[in-house]
Parts: C-alpha cells; sequence; structure tokens
C-alpha cells in the first residue's frame, strides 16, 4: 500500500474522534498538505449515497487518498480513490517535514443548502483559535469534553484544537481533553454530562437540541457534579431561550450555574467563532414581535419571540448590519479568521473587503441577534415568515420529537410542516394542535402536517436538520411519509393519506 503524495497535494480525512484523526491532521499540515475535512455520514443516507458524496468530495478537493478510521472500512470499500486507515499512517510514520504551511478544506454543515468546501489558512484557523483563547481565558487544571464529530467546524476548532493550544506553555500550560465519539453519545445521552462530571470538565460545547437531549437524560444518568463546568459554549443552531432555563433549572441541583451557558454565532467561512458571550457574563434574551421581524422591524413586545443574544465580537473580528439602523438586516463580518475562498469558487466579498453571511440579525448594547437565515425565509400569502419561527412554535406541542419537526415552502404559495411523533401520538388531534398553534402565534397556518417515520428526517453529522434536503425529498414525493393533514378554509383537517410509503 503506497502512502506517498507529492508535495503540495492533497488529501481527505473523515476526521472521528480518535488519536489516529489527530495524528493524520498535523501529520499531513507539516508535510504541507491540504487536508479537507469530509463529513461523517448524515442520518438516513444510504451506503450508495454516502459513497458518491465521499467520491464527489474528494474529486472536487484533488484527493487520491482518502483517510479514515478503521472503523469505517467496511463502508468504504469500492470508491475511486485509495481509502487507508488511521493505523496504517501511524505505521509508516517518519515522512517529509515540509517548510511550507498546509492548509485545511472545511465543509459548511449542508442544513439549509448543499455544503461548499471552505479552503483555510493555517494562519486564518491560528487566528481563531487564540481569539477564542483570549475570551476564555484559560488556567491551568482546566479540561475539556466533547461528543460533537471533529468534522464540523464546532467540534474540531472549538473543542479540539482550542484546548490542545491552551495546553501550551504560555496559555494555560496544562489541562486535558476528552473526545467521545458521536455515535456513542447518541446512542447513549447519559454519556456527555457523566463524562463532563468524572473529568471534571470545565468547558463543553453542544448545538442547542443536545441540551435538551442531555436534559431528558437526566433522571437514568446517575449522581453527577457539574459544578467546575464554567463555560458552556452553545452555537451551530438557533439558540432557544426556554431550553438554555430548562437546562439550568434541571442541572443546578448539580451544581451547573446558568452563568456558564456563552451563546455564540459561528460559520465555517470564519473558520468557527465570530461572536461568544463572555464567560462568567449572565446570557439574555430579547421578545420581540415575530409579525414585525418578518417585516425587517426589531419591535420589542411582553408576548413574542425571545431571541437569545449571541455576544460580542471575538478579537479582530467585525461584525455590521447591511440595513437601516434599528432595523433587522443582512449580517457581514469581517476579520483575520476569514476564509479566502470556496474550494473552486471566491467567496462574495463586497468591494469594502466584508463577507455577507447569509444570516439576518441586528446588533442590541453591542450584542448580535441573530433572527435566522436568509435562505430560511418563506414568503406565505405574501407575508415573510422565517422557517425557525415555525418550528419553534411546533417543537412547544406535546407529542412531535423534539429536534423533528421542519417548515418548508409549498407550491401552493403557503407552507408545509414535515415533523416526527412521538409514540402513541394521536396524529389526528396533533395536526390539528399545530395548525391551531400557528395560525394563533403567525397568523398563518400551514396547507398541511406531514408525519413521517421515526428517525428518517435527513440530518447532517452533528444533528441539525438538512432543510434542503427534506425540501428535495418533498417534491420528488419521497419523503417516508406514514401522514399527511391538509388543511383548507372550511376543512380543520383532513387527512389524506394514512398509508405509509416506503
Amino acid at each position: 500500500m503506497s502512502l506517498r503524495v507529492p508535495a503540495g497535494g492533497s488529501v481527505a480525512a473523515i476526521l472521528t474522534s480518535v488519536p489516529g484523526a489527530l495524528a493524520v491532521l498535523a501529520g499531513g499540515w507539516r508535510a504541507g498538505l491540504t487536508v479537507a475535512s469530509v463529513p461523517a455520514p448524515a442520518r438516513a443516507v444510504s451506503l450508495d449515497e454516502y459513497q458518491r458524496q465521499v467520491e464527489a468530495t474528494c474529486a472536487l478537493v484533488g484527493a487520491e487518498v482518502l483517510l479514515v478510521d478503521d472503523i469505517y472500512l467496511p463502508w468504504l470499500q469500492e470508491l475511486c480513490v485509495q481509502v487507508v486507515p488511521f493505523s496504517a499512517c501511524a505505521a509508516n510514520a517518519g515522512g517529509r517535514v515540509d517548510d511550507t504551511a498546509g492548509y485545511f478544506v472545511q465543509f459548511t454543515s449542508g442544513s439549509t443548502m448543499a455544503p461548499r468546501g471552505v479552503h483555510l489558512t493555517l494562519d486564518a484557523m491560528a487566528a481563531n483559535v487564540l481569539a477564542i483563547l483570549d475570551v476564555l481565558q484559560p488556567a491551568p487544571g482546566d479540561s475539556a469534553c466533547s461528543w460533537l464529530p471533529l468534522s464540523h467546524d464546532m467540534g474540531l476548532v472549538g473543542m479540539c484544537l482550542t484546548p490542545w493550544v491552551a495546553n501550551a506553555p504560555e496559555r494555560a500550560g496544562s489541562s486535558e481533553l476528552a473526545l467521545i465519539r458521536t455515535e456513542a453519545f447518541v446512542g447513549r445521552p447519559t454519556l456527555w454530562l457523566s463524562a463532563c462530571s468524572e473529568l471534571g470538565a470545565t468547558y463543553t460545547a453542544a448545538p442547542n437540541f443536545a441540551f435538551d437531549i442531555a436534559r431528558r437524560a437526566l433522571a437514568t444518568t446517575g449522581p453527577i457534579d457539574l459544578s467546575r463546568l464554567r463555560v458552556c459554549i452553545t452555537g451551530g443552531e438557533p439558540v432557544q431561550s426556554r431550553t438554555l432555563l430548562a437546562f439550568e433549572e434541571a442541572t443546578s441541583p448539580v451544581g451547573f450555574s446558568g452563568t456558564a451557558f456563552c451563546p455564540a454565532y459561528g460559520m465555517a467561512e470564519a473558520t468557527l467563532a465570530v461572536t461568544m458571550v463572555q464567560p462568567g457574563q449572565r446570557w439574555n434574551a430579547v421578545t420581540v414581535d415575530p409579525v414585525a421581524l418578518a417585516g425587517g422591524r426589531w419591535e420589542e413586545c411582553a408576548n413574542g419571540r425571545p431571541i437569545v443574544a449571541a455576544g460580542s465580537p471575538l478579537p479582530g473580528m467585525e461584525v455590521r448590519i447591511a440595513a437601516a439602523e434599528g432595523n433587522v438586516g443582512p449580517i457581514q463580518i469581517r476579520g483575520p479568521s476569514v476564509a479566502g475562498s470556496y474550494v473552486g469558487a471566491d467567496l462574495p466579498f463586497t468591494p469594502d473587503g466584508w463577507l455577507p453571511t447569509h444570516d439576518v440579525g441586528i446588533i442590541v448594547n453591542g450584542e448580535l441577534h441573530v433572527v435566522g437565515r436568509v435562505d430560511d425565509l418563506l414568503i406565505v400569502a405574501g407575508r415573510n415568515l422565517y422557517a425557525h419561527d415555525i418550528e419553534t412554535v411546533v417543537a412547544a406541542i406535546t407529542g412531535v420529537r423534539p429536534g423533528n419537526a421542519v417548515a418548508i415552502d409549498a407550491a401552493t404559495g403557503r407552507y408545509v410542516v414535515v415533523a416526527e411523533t412521538l409514540p402513541g401520538a394521536d396524529r389526528a388531534r396533533l395536526a390539528a394542535s399545530i395548525r391551531e398553534a400557528l395560525a394563533t402565534a403567525l397568523a398563518t397556518g400551514p396547507a398541511s402536517v406531514i408525519f413521517v417515520r421515526p428517525r428518517t428526517l435527513p440530518k447532517t453529522s452533528s444533528g441539525k436538520i438538512q432543510r434542503h434536503r427534506v425540501r428535495a425529498l418533498y417534491e420528488a414525493n419521497e419523503l417516508a411519509t406514514e401522514n399527511v393533514f391538509s388543511f383548507t378554509a372550511t376543512t380543520l383537517c383532513k387527512d389524506t393519506s394514512r398509508v405509509a410509503r416506503t
């Protein structure tokens, strides 16, 4: 088996939470190579589809070698690229060290559109890691614990490279890092907080949905102590105030403090982090009128949509809103950790050097408040609605599987809700409840509610629903549909498909 890659060449790697992944990553960079991180298999992806994705990714970055955890070998037997396990790389250690710095390609999450390869210099990555450390201020004895996949920017940059660099003598000088396989956490959610307790972790991070999962698993987690956990970063998807409050209430008896929560905003194009709430600073949320918000106006009210502040820009990073003062608008960023290009395409910088993010928000009292994505804006009966607002209402309804509801636009000029239900749910009653709740909250109900088989909504490896794939499956009539409840002006609820479709 030849492991030779020419100087300046590219390799691809499926980065999992094992020492071999870190070895090939650092080794590739030291050899002056471009290392492209291939996303791990997303949920509901078939073997054939995943193999096609891997081959397309390798072709995109020009990689002739794919480095993988040994457990992935059965998945990748017949690819057009050479597949090399991490163990073989370790057995062939002692290759060249190049004076030319390598590069890194990480892919966007793919939650709202097809993933794109972001081409990063090591200087850009270092700038982001050091900026995060300037905010976290690590101390001797700090330790990090994470289940996030290393194929995701929050997992690799935030919860692996940052603690790694923090161990340098000029930083904390002494720390520990515990990485949990993502599939282990998914299969046994009690593992995460138990590991934090056993290690005495001071840092961890996760998307919003994971805190809901961990909170529900507390009853079977066993005795734990979270009193040392002083930094708990949450980002990667919209942060819900009710999630943070519920987690605080459930874990305060075991020592968790709400001031540990550090809501953050970031993106692959910025390496990772753009803004973050300072550790020890109490996070806050502002309640705004969702109807005004859909029209671009920021109007605070007593009963509306709570939007959690994502903190102020990290050192060296700048954020601006491309809208009139006091209005929400497109978020633009600038700073040393921003990528120079996509693989095969330029980034859409403005003439004065700012990068549009496709996200919409506003800066209030120096903190960024993210409203949603341009891609998630649905035009319904001449009104703008954010898919996230619809999904938040649906998620609060008993009977819907938490984190498993998505709103997409329909050809009729209305919108459709696709969701998974908890076992035993009365689906006709649940569909009617969803319609009523949405009509009350947003003054516009769905054209239909589609219930699909459990665990069939496509998600990224970090657990975010891939809205673009749900829309594609819906348009192709390929959702794993079990029930469709349609709504008209005169009919509250009409079940048009009670037969499961495979």
